[in-house]
């Protein structure tokens, strides 16, 4: 098995137990599940005592957040422009890391990102983002939308962004 670790945090994000898609040559997408966890007290009911109403809220959750990876909601934290300054910076590190290790990679990096942050910032309303444990503000951002059904969320991570390590 393979986890995926932001090169700038070490945090864990993703594995290969999720099927990655390269898109771009930059972007690993992986379709993932959101399921319904339930948020609140519970009352158990005694023969001696009567049961009192219980308000529950379901709350939705991204399965890799709750699973394997400890991924933290920042969708609130983003506005259009704050996203464009973070992702201007991140690729700005993430281009030096690349002339660094693997220069060869930079116009391939270069030209998908563009590629894939226009398409973000087309319909940023349908995506929410997620940041790893750390909450390193200069670490990936992961990025999750719904596929063509309108069901199937799924995710996307740089694949400059990470390194693969093997457990």
């Amino acid at each position: 098995m393979k986890i995926y670790k932001d090169i700038i945090s070490n945090d864990e994000l993703l594995s290969d137990a999720y099927d990655l898609q390269l898109v771009d040559g930059v972007i690993y997408e992986a379709d993932c599940v959101r399921w319904s966890k339930s948020v609140g007290t519970t009352s158990i009911s005694v023969p001696t005592h009567p049961l009192k109403p219980v308000t529950r809220t379901l709350k939705k959750v991204l399965r890799l957040s709750t699973t394997l990876f400890t991924l933290s909601d920042c969708s609130q934290l983003l506005s259009t422009e704050v996203f464009l300054t973070y992702i201007k910076g991140y690729m700005k590190s993430i281009k030096a890391k690349l002339q660094e290790s693997n220069p060869d990679e930079v116009a391939t990096f270069e030209k998908g990102a563009q590629t894939y942050v226009k398409k973000v910032i087309g319909s940023f309303k349908d995506w929410e983002f997620y940041t790893g444990e750390s909450m390193d503000p200069d670490a990936m951002i992961l990025m999750l939308n719904y596929r063509e059904d309108g069901t199937t969320p799924f995710v996307a991570m740089w694949k400059h962004g990470v390194v693969e390590e093997k457990i």
